[in-house]
């Protein structure tokens, strides 16, 4: 069963689920990085910023660069999801600016528009410059790479982004245990349901045909066979239910050792009185159909009751 603290767990995660959900999350731009900040010509200068929203905000259109015209804009800028927090979501949008002039460029700004009854975040860019190279380079000599720049970043807010993490990874192994928790219970309980044997469920059908006296032969006669040779199938395992009359008496001949002499007189008798009326239209008084059913209680409580003697001599003797 699910112990205390584990439902203490279970408690605390539903709360901080709750909590995130309903947590006022103002939209903010919370981080702007420019990487190089100092480039030359031609080369592309990439511009990253990270938005934070509420899980139920989206951005409208797309953002944009309010950059200038010396500072061209190559193709659509990239949106991807780049971290959570409680009850909200990074967004990160990627430019990428390509410089056709020298100088140094301030005064510049990135505009995200949101859905809803939020406008537009804005939020300033660090400052570019554009300079010349050192050296011309030969026109065959192969460009080298320009050595990695630190980005500048401008922050803006900040976030628990841990936090929701490993509240995820606790709520994924929490709902993993009580999987295997409720897995475990339902097998259990599948184990512990009752069997119930098969003189039980005999001697409830001969007790449900007595309840419907009287009635016509022909009913009766198959109700209390068909009765009698499912018990002894399922008690004994005589192929009863699939075999005629004679065959099943034959069987019970040839290998019917543990029944007495007794219980495979009224056997046959039953079967006899059952083919008379089903094949040869036979009639049957009620006083005739309560001794067949008195037959038939007879043989299913003397049979049950050595079967369970077997059953508790076995028990004892494994004990041993």
């Amino acid at each position: 069963m699910m112990t205390v603290s584990g439902l203490v767990l279970v408690l605390v995660l539903g709360a901080l689920g709750i909590h995130g959900w309903r947590r006022s999350v103002l939209p903010a731009i919370t981080e702007v990085r420019m990487a190089p900040t100092q480039g030359h010509i031609g080369e592309p200068v990439v511009v990253r910023v990270e938005v934070r929203l509420h899980w139920r905000d989206r951005l409208r259109g797309t953002p944009r660069l309010d950059v200038p015209e010396e500072l061209g804009v190559i193709g659509d800028p990239e949106i991807s999801t780049s971290g959570f927090g409680i009850g909200a979501i990074t967004r990160e949008v990627t430019f990428v600016l390509q410089p056709f002039a020298l100088g140094s460029f301030a005064e510049m700004q990135v505009q995200v528009p949101l859905r809803g009854a939020h406008a537009t975040l804005v939020a300033e860019l660090p400052s570019l410059e554009i300079v010349p190279r050192l050296e011309a380079e030969p026109p065959d000599a192969a460009p080298e790479l320009a050595p990695p720049v630190d980005a500048a970043w401008l922050p803006v807010a900040s976030g628990a982004d841990w936090l929701f993490r490993g509240t995820i990874v606790a709520g994924a192994l929490v709902a993993a245990i009580l999987t295997g928790w409720c897995l475990w219970y339902l097998r259990r309980r599948l184990n512990r349901r009752a069997i119930v044997p098969p003189w039980t469920v005999a001697k409830r059908e001969l007790d449900d045909l007595e309840a419907r006296l009287p009635m016509a032969p022909d009913p009766f006669i198959v109700g209390v066979t068909d009765c009698v040779r499912r018990y002894l199938e399922a008690a004994y395992g005589y192929r009863a239910t699939e075999q005629t009359t004679p065959e099943f008496l034959r069987e019970i001949e040839a290998h019917g050792e543990r029944l007495t002499m007794t219980e495979k007189a009224m056997l046959k008798s039953m079967l006899m009185a059952a083919d008379s009326v089903k094949f040869a239209r036979g009639r049957m008084e009620e006083t005739r159909m309560r001794e067949i059913l008195a037959q038939a209680r007879q043989l299913v409580a003397d049979s049950s009751e050595r079967l369970l003697a077997e059953a508790e001599a076995r028990g004892r003797k494994e004990a041993a």
